[in-house]
């Protein structure tokens, strides 16, 4: 039973339309629309004497017979003369359609074939359609504009007329929106759904083609909103990536720090107990009369104190560094003597390299002392460390130009591995952790480099064709003295 709104909305619908306009398109909103639609179709086109084929879906068939048969229609009859016939998209569309896609061969054998069988005994032939419908409400984009495609192929071949029609419903989305747009260019007439259609009144539709502008410019402007919010949402997501990432990070160092700092601690403290329970030991049992051995063994504590000492001292600075209090006390300094008393203050390892100073014999700058010794130390014992035993560590100093002077510390090690190379001045990183000469907690390049940032100078790493690693130290000219000097 029709819905009587639908049939007081009810108007003029592609069965009117001109004989000019032969592949149609309606959009409809409500099913009682459509069946209603299609009985006029249908109906219209037997009273005119011409032949109709009503591809849909078996309900609709089944409805469709029901009111051309309450319209007094004699359906029976007029599907034995072959005005009248109905297929069933459940039983035709297998027939021609493969992996989901139209098969052109198959589609034109199908449909041409009974196009001209039907045409041989009526002159003319109007099909209703909704098996495009069914592929767009399943998404199949390019297989509903495919089937538009083989109807208007067909219709370029043989003498029909077609109207087909879509739920507009189907198209809710952007990606349909675009189905739509192709669905409408291949046909050569549009009607719109029935709340626009039924319009008698040209103030009517006037109205509501400003109410959809109104629609449609709010639609582009939430759809704006929401792209700015997703973007807006994207970057927050981003930024906690980011901060999760850093977060993971610096928990991995600390992770790495802790391992490092302890096993590094331990080391010289253990050995430092050790020493100094065996001294005691000795004192206790001997007295006095081995000074000699006692006295080795003090050195080591000595030895072993001052370099838990530089330890403690590095992490200090990290400390300090990362909190902005690490403060340079600037004074004129002779470089030279820095440099000579640097290398005797060093823990050299074994003292079984050579060191070889080239220097001039004086270069007055204005540095801070404390600071630039515990430079040229971590250099020095860094170099001392990667070179193989009785090699030769080479430190020079000189001025390149008028604006600079260099101190560079040349090893004859195995080098860094260039993937290492970008991090050896990075916090707590050691480009050989698991080699014979790893030990450290990675600090004295990174502490070396700040300390001379903060004097306005760069420290480079340079690795020769000849092998090892040269840490070039560039300090800035910063007083008249050393101006006078190189001038």
């Amino acid at each position: 039973m029709m819905n009587s709104d639908v049939e007081q909305s009810f108007h003029q619908g592609p069965w009117h339309a001109s004989p000019a306009y032969r592949h149609l398109v309606q959009f409809y909103e409500s099913e009682d629309y459509l069946l209603l639609m299609l009985s006029q179709f249908v109906t219209t086109t037997l009273e005119n004497n011409e032949a109709s084929i009503v591809v849909a879906t078996g309900d609709h068939l089944t409805m469709i017979e029901q009111i051309l048969q309450s319209n007094g229609l004699d359906v029976s009859a007029q599907k034995a003369a072959g005005q009248f016939t109905p297929l069933d998209t459940s039983k035709i569309m297998p027939q021609f359609m493969v992996a989901g896609q139209p098969d052109p061969e198959l589609f034109r054998n199908l449909f041409g074939s009974l196009i001209a069988q039907i045409r041989a005994e009526w002159s003319s032939v109007r099909i209703f359609g909704e098996m495009v419908a069914l592929t767009a409400e399943l998404n199949y984009a390019s297989a509903t504009v495919d089937l538009e495609h083989l109807w208007n192929d067909l219709l370029e071949q043989q003498d029909f007329s077609l109207c087909c029609a879509y739920p507009i419903k189907t198209f809710r989305d952007q990606e349909t929106a675009s189905m739509l747009r192709d669905i409408c260019e291949q046909h050569s007439a549009v009607f719109p759904a029935e709340s626009y259609s039924s319009l008698t009144s040209e103030s009517e539709r006037f109205r509501e083609v400003a109410l959809l502008q109104q629609k449609a410019t709010q639609l582009e402007h939430e759809l704006a909103e929401r792209a700015r919010d997703q973007q807006r949402l994207s970057d927050a997501l981003d930024a906690e990536r980011s901060a999760r990432q850093d977060a993971e990070s610096a928990l991995q160092i600390r992770e790495e720090f802790v391992s490092i700092a302890a096993h590094e601690l331990k080391t010289p403290l253990t050995s430092l107990i050790g020493r100094a329970q065996l001294a005691l030991k000795r004192l206790r049992t001997a007295g006095t009369d081995e000074p000699a051995k006692l006295d080795k063994l003090m050195e080591s504590v000595v030895t072993q104190a001052d370099k838990l000492s530089r330890l403690v001292g590095q992490l200090l600075d990290v400390s300090r560094l990362k909190g902005g209090k690490l403060s340079i006390d600037r004074e004129p300094v002779d470089m030279v003597d820095l440099i000579h008393e640097s290398i005797d203050s060093a823990y050299i390892g074994a003292n079984s390299h050579t060191i070889t100073v080239q220097t001039p014999e004086t270069m007055v700058v204005e540095i801070d002392p404390i600071r630039m010794e515990q430079v040229i130390i971590n250099l020095v014992n860094n170099a001392v460390k990667y070179s193989p035993p009785d090699s030769e560590v080479t430190i020079s100093l000189d001025w390149p130009d008028g604006d600079c002077i260099e101190l560079c510390v040349q090893d004859q090690g195995p080098g860094i591995p260039l993937a290492n190379r970008p991090r050896i001045f990075d916090r707590f990183y050691q480009a050989d952790k698991q080699g014979p000469s790893s030990g450290g907690m990675g600090l004295g390049l990174y502490i070396s480099r700040e300390i001379v940032e903060l004097h306005g100078g760069d420290v480079l790493a340079e690795f020769p064709d000849r092998g090892g690693t040269r840490i070039v130290v560039r300090l800035p000219l910063s007083s008249a003295s050393l101006a006078s000097q190189v001038n």
